[in-house]
């Protein structure tokens, strides 16, 4: 009877080991696959980002965690009255968005970068490979010369060296690898959220660095959250500008500006031609800024949806209409670099366009500060 028993068990004790063994070789070819490849189940956030915001907005979502907070610092604008022989639009900008900051402060999450400009190696791959086997996305800072998907895609480059020039590098998401193939499998923000793919050559040669994720165990503003202090805060950091005490007396003196040049669009175009037209330094920035205006709406309206700050509801339709008016501007630009040619009057009509918005976002300045003091 007793050997029975020890029999029975051994051969449960055997049972069970298989059933294991036969548990983690199927969760590994779901991993890996039966053609040596593996795609992580990850969804990019686009809405108009950039490319960097993009992407950490889509690591928040990542971890099902809402992302809209990483837009707090977003609200800025600046303007060098200075330096006239530089084309306006090198002289207008906003400032940095902080979200590399928010990412750490509200939800702990850090990239490991690693330089790898100097580096052309097989070794990338691994480091790659081995972060997907932990179920991490890789972030890579690449140039759009080595991407397949792009128009610049071994055509070209306006630069000898296609590897180290910020002007024409990217930044993608790597969510798959496939050994068989010798691909790696992307997200990128131009790319409607489909799969794209890089050979391994594309990488090792473009990369120039990695992000590697590390997640803590901060999940974002708690139920205490003080959402008047991070608008406070936020607040001060939009009337920090570079080159005057006051944002809004920046903007009226870019009004004024347009008011008193004749604007150079060949100067404007910064060297780009057609075919990178929305490159063109005075649009993007035009666009970057009206965008802006649109993050900080969706900051207040998160603020509104989980914290009650009811307070704040009237401003965001605020916010996007003055997101609309800057797009117009960016528009009316882009419609003369397309015939190469503003009139005095289009300029006139840009720079009171301008005026005007100074006065409306003043004034939601003050208000705001008004609810949160």
């Amino acid at each position: 009877m007793a050997e029975m028993m020890i029999y029975g068990l051994v051969a449960t004790n055997s049972f069970m080991l298989f059933t294991f063994a036969i548990y983690i070789i199927t969760q590994m070819y779901k991993i890996i696959g039966a053609d040596n490849k593996m795609i992580l189940d990850f969804d990019l956030i686009e809405s108009e980002n950039s490319c960097s915001q993009s992407l950490y907005c889509s690591i928040v979502n990542w971890y099902k965690l809402d992302y809209k907070i990483l837009f707090l610092y977003t609200w800025s604008f600046w303007f060098n009255s200075e330096n006239s022989d530089i084309p306006i639009g090198l002289r207008i900008g906003r400032k940095n968005d902080k979200m590399k900051d928010i990412l750490n402060s509200f939800f702990s999450i850090q990239f490991q970068q690693i330089d790898t400009s100097q580096d052309f190696s097989n070794e990338i791959i691994e480091i790659i490979h081995n972060e997907l086997l932990k179920n991490k996305p890789v972030i890579v800072g690449t140039n759009l010369y080595w991407c397949p998907w792009s128009k610049k895609y071994k055509k070209e480059s306006r630069y000898p060296d296609k590897r180290i020039h910020p002007e024409d590098c990217d930044n993608i998401i790597i969510i798959g690898i496939d050994f068989d193939k010798k691909i790696v499998y992307c997200k990128e923000k131009n790319t409607d959220n489909k799969f794209v793919f890089a050979t391994f050559n594309d990488i090792i040669y473009g990369c120039k660095k990695l992000n590697l994720l590390e997640k803590g165990d901060k999940s974002g503003p708690r139920n205490n959250f003080d959402w008047k202090k991070s608008i406070k805060r936020s607040l001060e950091y939009t009337n920090q500008n570079i080159f005057t005490e006051n944002v809004f007396e920046n903007m009226k003196e870019l009004a004024l500006h347009l008011k008193n040049v004749d604007l150079d669009l060949n100067s404007e175009r910064n060297g780009l031609s057609d075919l990178y037209l929305a490159d063109i330094p005075l649009l993007d920035r035009i666009m970057n800024i009206g965008r802006a205006r649109k993050q900080f709406a969706k900051v207040l309206q998160y603020f509104v949806r989980n914290f009650d700050a009811n307070q704040l509801s009237p401003f965001i339709n605020d916010f996007y209409e003055i997101r609309n008016k800057w797009d117009n501007i960016k528009i009316i630009f882009l419609k003369g670099f397309k015939v190469n040619r503003l009139s005095r009057q289009t300029l006139d009509s840009i720079a009171d366009e301008i005026n005007n918005l100074s006065i409306l976002e003043e004034k939601a300045f003050y208000d705001l500060r008004n609810i949160v003091k």
